[in-house]
């Protein structure tokens, strides 16, 4: 395995980690929404406020490049199907 796609694997593997970071962050907010509401604001210990508010609207990017990979042991499905990997000479674990 080459540096860069050490590299990749290594993040990957963070990825369920990073999820479930903005999945409680996601519910945090939506917890201090109930207290304050909407444009709601508050000020933390450091002195940083803070304002609750509707996003104005998202900007989508669309990215040049992703990666699929075959499903690990613990999960359902993966982005690239087994029968594709192993066409292309990988044996699949």
């Amino acid at each position: 395995m080459t540096e860069a796609q050490r590299k990749l694997l290594e993040l990957d593997l963070k990825k369920a980690e990073i999820t479930k970071y903005y999945e409680e962050v996601d519910a945090a907010l939506v917890a201090v929404r109930a207290e304050i509401g909407i444009d709601g604001y508050f000020q933390s210990d450091d002195g940083c406020v803070y304002k609750v508010a509707k996003p104005k609207g998202r900007y989508v990017q669309f990215k040049e490049l992703e990666y699929l990979r075959t499903k690990r042991a613990d999960e359902k499905a993966g982005t690239l199907s087994v029968k594709e990997a192993e066409s292309k000479g990988f044996k699949v674990k």
